[in-house]
Order: structure tokens, then sequence, then C-alpha cells
């Protein structure tokens, strides 16, 4: 993206899926036998302590990775939402218009089977050409209009989910270790209110403008 190699983006599509079904549905969080401390089930799956809900817990990661690789901010958001047999959104679709005039879809589901492999996947397509970053399958590559093609080789389980790397870093920004932040806190911002906008248009059913 640096290299500019896809020109002006105009359009992109972000997906996430992950086995998480009984977590948002309040029945177990199934990734407890090695944890210090077992998080509190409320947090996710209870509408009236937290919110809770696919948006929050798992989405906000997917689009924190689609502003910091296009370095787009989100304009206006509609969104539906559905529950199923949750108290709080299972599944999200969500229509965006960019700042710069690209519009996009954002999408996620809360029900890959157990066992699976977890689903992450962006197509960014600009004036030049398309990149398709599939980290569930390893795949990262460029087509542009011009012919040329940039391929990724990605080995087996590059893309396999790993969660050491934030709070590792983090503990290190403590101990004065590093003074490296990977994750800016802008992006952050822009996660935020584009989910926030996103639960807001799916409560009113109406479009939701993210003021600037």
């Amino acid at each position: 993206m640096d290299q500019n190699l896809i020109g002006s983006i105009e359009h992109v599509v972000c997906h996430m899926g992950s086995p998480e079904k009984n977590l948002f549905a309040g029945i177990s969080f199934d990734y407890t036998d090695t944890a210090y401390v077992a998080p509190d089930i409320g947090t996710y799956a209870d509408a009236n302590k937290s919110q809770g809900g696919y948006g929050q817990g798992q989405l906000s990661h997917a689009v924190g990775l689609m502003f910091w690789l296009t370095g787009l901010r989100a304009e206006q958001v509609f969104a539906h939402m559905s529950n199923v047999d949750s108290k709080v959104d299972m599944y999200d679709a969500l229509s965006v218009r960019f700042t710069n005039g690209a519009i996009g879809t954002v999408a996620g589901a809360a029900s890959v089977p157990g066992g699976a492999r977890f689903q992450l996947d962006l197509r960014i397509f600009g004036s030049e050409g398309v990149l398709n970053l599939d980290i569930d399958r390893e795949r990262l590559d460029v087509y542009r209009h011009d012919g040329k093609v940039e391929t990724v080789d990605l080995q087996r389980d590059e893309g396999a989910y790993a969660c050491d790397g934030p709070p590792h870093e983090f503990v290190e920004l403590i101990l004065g270790l590093t003074d490296t932040i990977s994750s800016p806190i802008e992006i952050g911002l822009r996660s935020v209110e584009l989910i926030d906008a996103a639960y807001r248009s799916a409560q009113s059913n109406l479009s939701i403008r993210i003021d600037g």
C-alpha cells in the first residue's frame, strides 16, 4: 500500500468470520482452559450489561486492519444486524461511505464451526488495481490494470490466529523496553466510530453520518 500499487482507493470489501457462536449466545467461552483469569461472559453476550455483540467483540479488529492498510475514514454507515438466538448481534452487514468518496461493505459472522480456521478477507479496489488479502487461506496479491502482478509467497499457517503480540508489546511499553506502538491511536478512533455508528444505524434503521 505504501508503494501505491493500486492507486486511489475506490471500493473495499471486508469480511470476518469466527467460531464464537457459543460466546455471543451466552452459553460458554470455549477457550478458557489455560486462561489465568476466565472472562466474564456477560461482557460479550449481555446487551443490558455492556452492549456486547459480534460487532464490538470481533468485527472491530477486522475494521482496524482495514483502516490501517487503507488510511480511509468512514463518513456514513447503514447497518443490518441479526441476533438469531442471542441477546446480542451474531451477524453484521454494513454499507459504508468513506470520506474520500470510496464505498465499501463490512460483514461479520459468529457461527464459523468450532475447529475451523478464523476467516478474515480484505479486497481493496483502486484506480490502478486490486489488492487481495485472505488470512484464512494465506493469500496476498496485487493485480494491476497494466498487467503487472505482485504475489507474496505465504506459508501454511502464517494466517493462523494468535493473540500474544499485542499484550507482549503492551508489557514492553510499561517496562520501558520499547517506545514503539504498532497500532496508532487514530486507527482505534476510526474503528470505534465506525462500529458505534453501525450499532446506532441497526437500532434506528437509519443511515448514520459520522461527525469528523
